[in-house]
């Protein structure tokens, strides 16, 4: 089965299909999509990130950039050597991909949240309240304005600045943002996977492993 699209938001199926007597035929159908459907692409911070040669892109203080770097990970094939300082710096070259997006006709735009770029530093000096459900889980997390007042305090403005500037970027251009909160990674001071794992958990912060994270 082959497909493709064209700006009138439909898209050709073509099928191939076996006839009795052993010969191929095709058939194409076309689907059609809603008006208002969303034709879009996904970036994560991590990945995506990174790859400014002057390293003013670089992120460090997250648990995937030292995890990626172990030597013993490259070494036993657990990850594969190729490292985010060498990826396409879409921190600093988002207006060229929003305007790549924008000439390829898409009209939605996923971007992710690097924590370790807003709080490169711990939060847990600002105190909030919460209550514990039975199994375990949280059933209520106040963020109050004392909270609030706090984290900005701890947060790195420029990081914040320029997310906005991205989100700006993209709704002036047209685009649907979307925002993904958390994929994958945590700040280093919330997960340090190195000092945990050569301390089988007795050491080092423990990222999911901890309730507080």
């Amino acid at each position: 089965m082959r497909g493709w699209a064209d700006s009138g938001c439909r898209t050709s199926v073509a099928h191939r299909h076996l006839n009795m007597h052993g010969h191929f035929y095709i058939i194409v159908s076309v689907m059609g999509f809603p008006e208002k459907f969303l034709w879009g692409v996904s970036v994560s911070g991590f990945q995506f990130g990174m790859g400014d040669k002057s390293g003013r892109s670089l992120d460090p203080n997250t648990d995937w950039y030292v995890w990626v770097h172990d030597d013993e990970n490259i070494r036993r094939g657990i990850v594969s050597g190729d490292l985010p300082e060498n990826g396409v710096d879409y921190w600093s070259l988002y207006e060229k991909d929003h305007d790549l997006a924008k000439s390829l006709g898409l009209n939605a735009y996923r971007i992710g949240i690097e924590w370790s770029r807003i709080f490169p530093s711990s939060t847990k000096a600002v105190s909030v309240e919460f209550d514990y459900a039975p199994d375990g889980n949280f059933s209520r997390i106040d963020v109050d304005a004392k909270a609030l007042e706090g984290l900005e305090k701890l947060a790195n403005n420029e990081a914040l600045n320029h997310y906005r500037a991205v989100i700006e970027d993209l709704r002036m251009k047209g685009f649907k943002v979307f925002v993904c909160l958390n994929h994958f990674t945590l700040p280093l001071w919330m997960h340090d996977p190195i000092t945990v794992r050569k301390t089988k958990l007795k050491k080092g912060a423990k990222g999911w492993f901890d309730k507080q994270t």
